[in-house]
């Protein structure tokens, strides 16, 4: 609701403006929203996973997607470390075999 007030967007609009085309995602991204229709802010993005394979590689590059700066480096930093307040938790998911074990990730901000 605050960033929609300020920036006269969404939310999911602002990510698909500010993330999802400069990452150059082949698809449209999901977002759960309320009853009200406001996107739930602290979870439930969904999309394919070959687009949430260019978010981790964007992350692994300190933000950068190809020659783009995305996210400021100081933020990924924060973001990917245990600090307080903004902290990104990756849970590996193993089955019986590895060959089969997925990526869940969380972001909480």
């Amino acid at each position: 609701m605050c960033v929609t007030k300020v920036t006269g967007q969404s939310l999911s609009s602002l990510a698909s403006d500010w993330l999802w085309k400069p990452l150059q995602a082949e698809h449209a991204a999901l977002w759960h929203t309320d009853e009200k229709e406001m996107e739930l802010a602290y979870c439930c993005f969904n999309s394919n996973a070959r687009d949430f394979a260019r978010f981790g590689k964007m992350m692994l590059h300190m933000g950068r997607w190809n020659e783009t700066q995305i996210l400021d480096s100081a933020f990924v930093r924060l973001a990917t470390s245990p600090a307080f307040g903004a902290t990104l938790w990756l849970f590996l998911l193993v089955r019986r075999q590895p060959r089969h074990s997925s990526l869940f990730t969380s972001a909480v901000f």
